[in-house]
């Protein structure tokens, strides 16, 4: 609930209690779970390092209670991580498949998050036409099951990525869609970034 309003320091030490509590007592489930959530929250405070560790960590467990579910998630943030470091081989691999177990199995909220993530991965890696693809099923998914949260996170780098494509006009108009999302929530943190973010391209295009 924490990192889903914004609050990641707050998240922090819940997400890594839970993984200390459920490793000690043998909850492997509920570890990977926790590993995904925490994993989530370091790579949105852009603890990189840190996150590709505990997503490891937590698809490492996946492989034993849950292949199917969870793991295809962590797989995807993991390569997501794993792109923004700039280790672009290590991410290999870390999309098809999920995406392929995701829909096998009917999990389209699943399905929505990896392909955020790979839209992310293009985006780090300058392809721009995969990500903005990527950008739109995800947020029509999340759009979909009235996600707003991650729909409004989606609409942000989609946002972003199409401003780095040349398509200013569309992405202030999609930023402007994030910013609205995050303060109807009162996700402020947020709110004040995407804000901040129009207000640079503003100034740089009346300079």
């Amino acid at each position: 609930m924490r990192s889903e309003r914004g609050q990641l320091d707050e998240a922090v030490p819940i997400a890594k209690a839970c993984v200390a509590r459920s490793q000690e007592t043998g909850a492997t489930a509920c570890a990977v779970v926790s590993s995904w959530v925490l994993g989530d929250v370091y790579q949105r405070q852009g603890r990189l390092q840190e996150a590709r560790q505990v997503l490891q960590r937590g698809a490492d467990l996946a492989l034993v209670v849950d292949r199917t579910f969870l793991r295809p998630s962590l797989q995807a943030w993991l390569g997501a991580s794993a792109t923004a470091l700039g280790d672009f081989a290590a991410a290999e691999g870390s999309w098809e498949e999920p995406l392929a177990t995701a829909r096998s199995i009917g999990n389209r909220f699943g399905e929505a998050g990896i392909l955020w993530k790979r839209a992310e991965a293009s985006a780090n890696r300058d392809d721009h036409g995969a990500a903005l693809a990527d950008f739109a099923a995800s947020a029509a998914i999340l759009e979909e099951f009235g996600a707003r949260p991650q729909l409004a996170r989606v609409l942000h780098g989609w946002g972003e990525t199409l401003r780095a494509a040349g398509r200013a006009a569309e992405g202030d108009a999609t930023l402007q869609r994030a910013l609205a999302l995050f303060e109807e929530m009162g996700i402020a943190l947020e709110a004040e970034a995407v804000r901040a973010l129009l207000a640079r391209e503003a100034q740089d295009a009346a300079g």
